[in-house]
């Protein structure tokens, strides 16, 4: 027995020991990871960037004259000829910057060459970075043979910043306009002549004034309604006023397709929750056919100038064509003209709201959280997206009585083997289900940008005017978050460059999108007070404990001048297990959410969650190779990995009366 003893000893003893060298390894390796440099994203930012033409995007408008000289500048060679023509800027912008003719043999004729290289060697202690932001172009000539172009280039945009000996000196914006000649030759087009001439004025605007009209109008008003519960088919074809509900289709696509509301197709087939909807279920379009009252109205009025917001009510218009046609919920344009329900009067007066003051009166009553799919965080949330998924998670939000949710669309190339385009489209997919949940959109731009350098504000303007003028009049929209932290780029990137970026898109924003807000989800209360007298509302990020929240609160509404404020984050993990101590269990997460929602209530401080799920993974893209040290980052959610509803869930959730 006492032998037997001591063999177990030296197996227990070999067993611990060779467990406490695993732990070493481990812990040599976790060390090794944190100290070392291979996190993917920082190699993104601090490698050497190779330049290409495909980040020069300008914008390029060009104005054909009525009486064409030779012939229309037709759509190919159009294209052809603006690509030549921005190539060639971009090649010359490198040449300024890297004192090298390197590429301007392909764009620009030998004489040009020659004068270009005088510029550039003649004082190498001098360099320039600069880029070239639009070009207004009048065409003067398209040869018959399509040989040469001639065209003005007017009142061209340039941001610039000298430097000398790799020193910054001063930088500016100027404005240059030439008189171009190119042509071609093997196939190419070059710059043959280029010669600066004095900028145009701008055109000054055009100022309208009120006229009476008189307006003579016939309507037909429904005097009841009648509603049914839906019948699922699939051997049926669908009867008159009825659609047949097909895979793929929502409430939201049919109620664009049949010029309706979600609202009126849930009450005219007694819908509770969009979800409810099934394929094959016959979905009433149309209401029944009832009696009509006809009415005839004269009505005289004074018909005003664009910017003021009445308008008149025509035959056969309803609450919902008049809210399509401006592009906004039918449910705002009731609330503005206190109307119960979607009918008009022909000659009837309504108010048409100004879209940035509708958003403005919900930052106060916001109550959301920013949202990644359970099983496709950060950048897989666009590669793996699952419509489905997509609306049984936004059921859930709706059910936690949230109104808002954030989402993040990464920069332009920054998520392998996705076109933007294509992320676009899932994009729209996902706010048409935010419509059918009425909930609002957050859609923070530029996660992980490639750079701030001037060499990629085109390309950053190209991304900013592809989204917001798609989604300018979606109605799910409630603001554009144009970076997420921009704060945290400071030190690797230099403040003052990540601030004049940002300047550039919130002016170029405003430009592609007037109807929604705008704002910066800040890492901290103390940043948030930057560029905030250019946005609509700021935006901070909040992970200290709540008693400070109220101070932190009161410094930056005097900071800010007391414009709106919006808790963009919060949170804490529940992360606590037996080899992580130092973590919290998942009632410490309760805990602090409780005591934060009740400071934030004091406060009146709307917010967003961070998050609704805990993660099973975090992906290496964003966090590097040593993901476990940031492994806490999955476990912040209200509901675990299984689904299951965390303490910190009933926070939040409604109470049941």
């Amino acid at each position: 027995m006492v032998l037997q003893n001591s063999h177990i000893r030296v197996i227990a003893i070999r067993i611990v020991y060779l467990i406490g060298i695993a732990i070493a390894i481990s812990i040599l390796a976790n060390l090794f990871a944190f100290f070392s440099t291979s996190d993917i994203l920082s190699e993104v930012k601090v490698e050497k960037v190779t330049y290409s033409t495909a980040y020069h995007v300008p914008q390029v408008d060009w104005d054909q004259p009525s009486i064409a000289n030779g012939r229309l500048l037709e759509k190919f060679d159009n294209s052809q000829i603006t690509r030549a023509y921005s190539n060639a800027w971009y090649f010359l912008n490198q040449a300024l910057r890297n004192k090298s003719a390197v590429g301007l043999e392909d764009f620009f004729a030998d004489h040009l060459i020659v004068e270009i290289k005088k510029i550039i060697l003649a004082d190498n202690n001098y360099s320039e970075e600069r880029v070239d932001l639009n070009h207004d172009i009048e065409l003067y000539l398209f040869s018959l043979d399509k040989q040469v172009i001639a065209f003005k280039d007017k009142n061209i945009r340039i941001k610039r910043k000298v430097f000398h000996n790799q020193k910054f000196v001063y930088e500016e914006e100027i404005f240059k306009s030439y008189e171009i000649v190119m042509t071609v030759a093997d196939g190419k087009w070059r710059i043959l002549q280029m010669k600066e001439i004095e900028n145009e004025s701008s055109t000054p605007l055009v100022k309208f004034t009120p006229h009476f009209v008189l307006d003579s109008t016939i309507t037909f008003v429904n005097t009841e309604s009648a509603a049914a519960r839906m019948k699922v088919n699939c051997k049926q074809k669908a009867e008159k006023g009825f659609h047949k509900i097909k895979a793929g289709e929502t409430l939201f696509s049919l109620s664009q397709k049949y010029q309706t509301s979600v609202k009126q197709l849930k009450e005219w087939n007694k819908i509770k929750n969009s979800s409810d909807i099934k394929v094959c279920s016959h979905l009433r379009i149309k209401p029944l056919k009832n009696a009509r009252k006809k009415i005839v109205l004269v009505t005289a009025r004074v018909q005003k100038s664009p910017n003021e917001k009445n308008r008149i009510v025509k035959q056969g218009e309803t609450i919902f064509t008049i809210a399509k046609e401006l592009k906004i919920q039918p449910s705002i344009l009731q609330k503005t003209n206190g109307i119960a329900d979607q009918k008009l009067k022909a000659g009837q007066v309504i108010s048409i709201p100004d879209l940035n003051e509708v958003n403005r009166s919900k930052i106060e009553n916001i109550k959301g959280i920013n949202y990644y799919p359970q099983a496709s965080p950060w950048l897989e949330f666009w590669m793996e997206y699952d419509s489905k998924i997509i609306r049984k998670d936004l059921l859930s939000i709706k059910k936690l009585g949230m109104n808002t949710v954030r989402v993040f669309v990464p920069s332009d190339g920054v998520v392998p083997g996705l076109q933007f385009s294509v992320m676009m489209d899932k994009l729209e997919s996902l706010l048409n289900e935010c419509v059918e949940m009425e909930l609002d959109a957050v859609v923070t731009l530029f996660d992980f940008p490639v750079s701030f350098d001037l060499d990629y504000y085109t390309r950053s303007e190209k991304q900013l005017e592809d989204l917001l003028t798609r989604f300018k009049t979606h109605p799910a929209i409630f603001a554009w978050d144009l970076k997420n932290e921009p704060d945290l780029d400071f030190e690797r990137h230099g403040k003052k460059k990540v601030m004049q970026w940002l300047e550039y898109l919130i002016e170029r924003a405003r430009v592609y999108d007037p109807n929604h807000l705008l704002t910066i989800g800040w890492s901290s209360p103390e940043a948030a007070v930057n560029h905030s007298r250019d946005l609509d509302f700021v935006s901070f990020h909040y992970y200290r404990d709540p008693k400070m929240l109220t101070l932190d609160m009161l410094k930056l509404k005097q900071a800010v001048n007391n414009k709106p404020i919006l808790l963009g984050e919060f949170g804490i993990p529940s992360n606590k297990k037996w080899y992580k101590p130092m973590g919290y269990s998942k009632e410490e997460q309760s805990d602090y959410l409780s005591k934060m929602k009740r400071e934030m209530e004091i406060n009146e401080i709307p917010y967003l969650l961070w998050t609704l799920h805990d993660f099973d993974d975090i992906p290496t893209e964003v966090f590097g190779y040593k993901k476990w040290f940031h492994a806490k980052q999955k476990y912040f959610g209200l509901l675990d990995r299984n689904g299951k509803k965390k303490p910190a869930y009933h926070v939040f959730a409604p109470s049941k009366k």
